[in-house]
């Protein structure tokens, strides 16, 4: 009597096991280089206009401005403050980040603080409702 012969379909030397993690290893490293190459790479310019309210505000929003306009990824020529009311403030510009989130959003509400903005100071995207937070 004849016995019947294993059967060798799904099976695998270590050689053959250790071959396939390492060209997965490799792919997985591949894929994660060109996510990170292409979050840091990839610049998207976006516009912000956002708005608050205050108690109280300096005479004139020259000084927010300027400061603004200094702040890294803040494209030349795109801020903008208006103040509808005599308690809002609505800032305007455009900023231009990497997939990422570099640079970081300015910290409008801690220099606004700074330069005797007081009584309030959270901005809010008025079309979306989300708060603007560094």
């Amino acid at each position: 009597m004849m016995t019947p012969a294993p059967n060798r379909r799904w099976s695998f030397s270590l050689r053959t096991l250790f071959l396939l993690v390492s060209v997965l290893a490799v792919l997985c490293g591949l894929l994660s280089w060109s996510w990170f190459h292409f979050a840091t790479s990839v610049h998207v310019a976006s516009k912000y206009s956002i708005e608050t309210t205050f108690e109280t505000m300096p005479k004139d929003d020259e000084g927010l401005e300027n400061w603004l306009q200094g702040q890294p990824g803040i494209m030349a020529g795109t801020v903008s403050v208006d103040r509808p009311g005599s308690d809002k403030l609505i800032v305007h510009f455009v900023m231009a980040r990497n997939k990422a989130g570099h640079p970081g959003l300015p910290d409008l509400e801690g220099k606004c603080k700074a330069l005797g903005y007081a009584g309030g100071g959270i901005f809010r995207d008025p079309i979306r409702g989300t708060v603007f937070r560094n």
